[in-house]
C-alpha cells in the first residue's frame, strides 16, 4: 500500500475491513444512548454543585461543554445516513450514480481503490458528509426510493422534527445541525461575549436535541426493519438490535445447497445420466463436516481474546461467508 494512501481510501479500509465493524446504524444509536446518559449524569452534577452553594453567576449555563453535546449529536445522525448509503450500495449496486463521484475521484485515488480491494459503496461512505437536516433526509429518500418503502421518509419523521412556536412551523433536526455548525465554524460575540449574552444551552437544551437525534434515527430504523428485504446489510430488529447475520448465513447456506441438490439431480436426469448426485452429496457432507470442525477450533480457540468483545464471531461469520460465494457461484454453473 502506498506510504500515503489518500485519506477517503485510509477511512473506507478502517471501516470495512476492521474485525470491528462500526459503520452501521447500530453504532450510531448506542452513542447517541451514550450521550444522553452522559447528559443525564452531568444535570445530577450540576445540581450537587448548585446545592453546595457554588455559583459563577452563570445565567444560562454551568458549564460550556454542554453546548458541545450538539456536535455528537450531528455526528450520530452523520453516521447513520453514510452507513446507510453504504448499505444501500453495496446491497443494489444498480443504486451507484455517476455523480456520485464526479469531481472527487482522481487516478491516484483509482489505482489505491483497485491495489486496496476497496469498491465504490465503501469509498462513498468516506466522501460522504452530512451537514443539514435537508441533506440528511435526502439520502434516506434515496434509500427509500430505491427499495420502494413506504411511507416517505419524511412521513416517517416530520411528526417528530416540525414543531409549532407561536405561528411558526419550526424544523427541530434543522435547528440541531445550524447550532452545532455556528459553535464548530464560528467564534464570535455570542460565543465569547459576557455571560449574559452568550447563545449557550442548558442541559435541558441539549436533551431535547439529543431526543429529537435519537427519535428521528428510531423512527427510520423501525421502518427499515419491517421494510427492508432480509438480505440488507446491517438490519436491525423490532427492538433495534442487530439481527443474528451468523443465523442468517447458516439459513441462506442451507437453501442454497438444497437448490443446487436439485439442479444437479434434475441436469443429470434431463441428459439421461440417470438420478445420480452421489459425487455432489459426497462433497457436502465434507464440507460441512469440516465446517463444524473449523467452527468449533473457533469456538474452542484459547488464544482468541473475548474479554471485552466475541472476537470468534466475526471469524465465523467470514468463513460462513465463504461458503455463500462459493455456492452463490457454482450455482450460476447450474
Amino acid at each position: 500500500m502506498a506510504q500515503n494512501p489518500h485519506p477517503h481510501l485510509a477511512f473506507a479500509q478502517r471501516h470495512s475491513k476492521s474485525v470491528l465493524l462500526t459503520l452501521n446504524a447500530f453504532t450510531s444509536l448506542c452513542r447517541i444512548y451514550d450521550l444522553l446518559s452522559d447528559l443525564d449524569e452531568l444535570d445530577s452534577a450540576i445540581k450537587a454543585y448548585e446545592a453546595a452553594g457554588n455559583s459563577k453567576g452563570r445565567r444560562l449555563s454551568w458549564f460550556e461543554i454542554t453546548s458541545y453535546y450538539p456536535v455528537g449529536f450531528v455526528t450520530c445522525l452523520e453516521w447513520h445516513a453514510r452507513s446507510r448509503l453504504v448499505d444501500l450500495l453495496s446491497f443494489r449496486p444498480s443504486a451507484i450514480r455517476s455523480d456520485d463521484l464526479k469531481g472527487q475521484v482522481n487516478d491516484k485515488l483509482l489505482a489505491q481503490m483497485a491495489a486496496e480491494d476497496v469498491t465504490i459503496p465503501q469509498l462513498m461512505g468516506a466522501m460522504t458528509t452530512v451537514g443539514s437536516s435537508e441533506k440528511y433526509l435526502g439520502i434516506f429518500n434515496r434509500l427509500f426510493s430505491e427499495l420502494g418503502i413506504n411511507p416517505s421518509v419524511r412521513d416517517v419523521v416530520n411528526p417528530i422534527i416540525l414543531k409549532r412556536s407561536d405561528a411558526e412551523v419550526n424544523d427541530a433536526l434543522q435547528r440541531v445541525f445550524e447550532y452545532r455548525n455556528s459553535i464548530v465554524h464560528e467564534i464570535d460575540f455570542s460565543t465569547i461575549g459576557p455571560w449574559l449574552v452568550r447563545n449557550s444551552i442548558d442541559v435541558d437544551e441539549a436533551r431535547d436535541m439529543g431526543s429529537t437525534v435519537r427519535n428521528v434515527i428510531e423512527a427510520i430504523e423501525k421502518q427499515l426493519s419491517r421494510s427492508t428485504p432480509k438480505g440488507f446489510p446491517n438490519r436491525l430488529d423490532e427492538g433495534l438490535l442487530p439481527e443474528d447475520e451468523l443465523e442468517y448465513l447458516d439459513q441462506q447456506i442451507a437453501e442454497l445447497e438444497n437448490e443446487i441438490t436439485m439442479k444437479i439431480r434434475d441436469y443429470r436426469t434431463g441428459t439421461r445420466k440417470g438420478d445420480r448426485a452421489e459425487d455432489w452429496l459426497g462433497a457436502l457432507e465434507a464440507s460441512r463436516s469440516c465446517q463444524q470442525t473449523e467452527l468449533d477450533f473457533i469456538s474452542n480457540a484459547d488464544f482468541i481474546v473475548t474479554r471485552h468483545f466475541d472476537f470468534k464471531r466475526p471469524l465465523k461469520i467470514a468463513l460462513r461467508r465463504q461458503r455463500m460465494e462459493y455456492l452463490k457461484r457454482l450455482l450460476t454453473e447450474l
